[in-house]
């Protein structure tokens, strides 16, 4: 991105808009750094999702336990499975960008080890029944917050108007329901 709002891709290919919005979720800081802007203070955790096969009483039907360590065991409908994830053991690790490291590279080239055991022993001391659920699989994930609601696991959206260039937007929302403010915020800029 230059200050004519001129996108060059890496194949060398030029695009030019009167509006740029960088909605590159864990990759927002990259577009930056080769704009040469600044980086927004973000950080990554790689994340774990098992997934299972649940028992019949849990087919149709998705749950999040909150007292304690809180749990959700959810359908997973793409592969007609379940997903489980634990507050405590799906984040593996987590690392913040800065100008010599940004964003995570080779997640598919770094052994993790699967955290599922210690999601399913912990989960099944209000779900006995989970218990018989069988372990199929992990998806990894990068999950990117603001630095900021690290305290309070908040996922406000981050909106940057004219950030470096004017009509050039950053954009990071971490939840679903992010897309009602967004709209907001951008009807509110025309």
């Amino acid at each position: 991105i230059d200050e004519n709002l001129n996108l060059k891709l890496s194949n060398g290919e030029i695009y030019n808009s009167k509006y740029v919005f960088n909605c590159t979720y864990s990759g927002i800081n990259k577009l930056l750094k080769a704009s040469n802007l600044n980086l927004l203070p973000l950080k990554h955790e790689l994340t774990e999702m098992a997934l299972l096969d649940v028992p019949e009483q849990f087919k149709n039907i998705g749950l999040t336990v909150m007292d304690g360590p809180f749990f959700s065991l959810m359908p997973y409908p793409t592969k007609q499975k379940h997903t489980l994830s634990h507050v405590v053991y799906t984040p593996h690790f987590a690392w913040q960008d800065n100008e010599e490291n940004f964003i995570f590279n080779g997640i598919e080239n770094e052994k993790v080890n699967s955290n599922f055991k210690f999601m399913i022993n912990d989960a099944k001391r209000y779900l006995p029944l989970i218990s018989e659920s069988k372990y199929l699989d992990s998806i990894y994930e990068i999950k990117t917050v603001l630095i900021e609601n690290e305290i309070d696991d908040g996922r406000p959206i981050l909106f940057n108007k004219d950030y470096g260039y004017k009509n050039f937007y950053n954009i990071l929302g971490g939840k679903i329901d992010n897309i009602y403010d967004v709209i907001n915020k951008i009807k509110g800029c025309f």
